[in-house]
């Protein structure tokens, strides 16, 4: 049996695997239908090299805000098929790499201020244009360093306090989603079981972004209950949204068992990723 697997983290994000590695995994894996959809940021074509007997399509997931019922909404946002040549939306994601950025020399300068025990050859390491908190990417390098695994995550947990907030890093989700269609992309809300609002208004939410050019939701992720698939595939179903499948896999170093293209325990269903069958019609028909 072959499988689908439409969100995955490279190291050009916040995942700990390299692009090579990631398809490698999803070959032996037998996924045959993959996207890399890392944070904030579009891989370079060249990482991306056409391999027989797996589909890769181009993929990105959003930081995005939705003022809604007088409240600010985080909705993380996926983007599939873009053209990753688009000007106005490279221009966004350069915007968002110099607010990430201020904010994390501002969370470094505090570790020094509050005099956190972390060597200074573990800050100069730190990448300031990657999307991963300063806390995260410092927990991985101190492990890479030979530091014990609950030191490291004492030392993280203390950063954590500090990370700075990144004012205006996140993109409002309707001008995403315009930038993702306007790129020629398709635009899928991603783990909806993770955006804070009751279950009351989630359909609410989601059918108030489909009338400006929402297509689909994340109705089969790792993170899922029984009860979250039932719910949101019978959301998609109401609205008429397309489908899509995502282990979320980011790393197997303590990745709570998630495995690219089968989720926690196969959890991850591929046989209902309607999202699949409109790709792939669109690049067949050129």
């Amino acid at each position: 049996m072959k499988y689908i697997d439409m969100h995955v983290h490279s190291t050009y994000s916040d995942g700990a695997e390299s692009v090579e590695n990631l398809i490698k995994k999803a070959k032996e894996n037998n996924v045959d239908f993959l996207s890399i959809t890392d944070h904030d940021i579009i891989i370079p074509s060249n990482e991306i090299l056409s391999e027989s007997n797996i589909v890769i399509v181009k993929g990105i997931e959003l930081s995005t805000k939705y003022n809604f019922l007088n409240q600010n909404i985080y909705i993380h946002l996926l983007g599939y098929d873009y053209d990753s040549n688009n000007k106005e939306l490279n221009e966004e994601l350069s915007r968002m790499k110099e607010v990430l950025k201020r904010g994390h020399i501002e969370t470094l300068d505090k570790i020094s201020c509050k005099k956190i025990d972390v060597p200074s050859y573990i800050k100069e390491q730190v990448d300031l244009n990657n999307y991963m908190l300063i806390d995260e990417q410092i927990r991985r390098l101190l492990i890479k360093n030979n530091y014990s695994f609950s030191r490291a995550q004492d030392i993280a947990k203390e950063i954590q306090k500090y990370n700075s907030e990144y004012p205006s890093y996140e993109i409002d989700i309707k001008k995403a989603i315009k930038l993702i269609i306007d790129s020629g992309g398709i635009a899928i809300i991603a783990h909806p079981n993770k955006i804070k609002i009751s279950k009351q208004n989630i359909f609410k939410l989601i059918a108030s972004l489909k009338k400006i050019g929402l297509v689909g939701i994340e109705s089969c992720h790792s993170s899922f209950t029984k009860d979250d698939f039932i719910f949101y595939k019978e959301i998609a179903k109401k609205l008429n949204l397309l489908e899509s499948v995502g282990s979320d896999f980011h790393y197997e170093e303590e990745n709570q068992g998630i495995v690219i293209g089968h989720g926690i325990d196969n959890n991850i269903c591929s046989e209902s990723c309607s999202a699949k069958e409109l790709i792939m019609r669109r690049k067949n028909n050129g």
